[in-house]
């Protein structure tokens, strides 16, 4: 019992922990999510300029949580990440014996650190070698 209730208060720690930052290194010029109903498949771009050096990480939204990659078209840099919302697809044993069924892997979750609404955002990136998170709020939303 005394086990339980040191793992809650440690993972409520741990929640309590992530801030998010009030001012980036950098300035957000606009946010669009291309939600894809046809494709199965959205993304998100956001057009930055850059204060100080940065290496963005990840990018967190609708509780997905995405790898960013940095763009460049016409002098404008972009964050840009993919997210995919096909199920992943797994062969799952199902037997009448038990003991066959313990074969199956356990589905992967993605711990994600935030409560966003439905038009918000948190980029984690990179200064002087700590990891910091900002909050965008107000992404315009397009669907295909």
């Amino acid at each position: 019992m005394k086990i339980i209730i040191l793992f809650f208060a440690l993972f409520l720690l741990k929640c309590a922990s992530v801030k998010t930052e009030k001012e980036a290194p950098f300035i957000v010029e606009s946010t669009t999510y291309y939600k894809g109903e046809v494709k199965e498949e959205s993304s998100i771009h956001i057009r930055f300029t850059p204060l100080e050096e940065i290496k963005f990480d990840s990018l967190y939204l609708r509780n997905k949580k995405a790898k960013i990659k940095i763009k460049r078209k016409g002098g404008l840099e972009y964050i840009f990440a993919e997210f995919d919302k096909k199920p992943i697809k797994q062969d799952l044993v199902l037997d009448v014996n038990p003991k066959k069924e313990l074969k199956n892997k356990i589905p992967k979750s993605q711990n994600i650190l935030f409560k966003l609404k439905e038009n918000e955002a948190v980029i984690s990136y990179f200064i002087n070698e700590e990891i910091a998170y900002f909050k965008i709020k107000e992404i315009n939303i397009y669907q295909d």
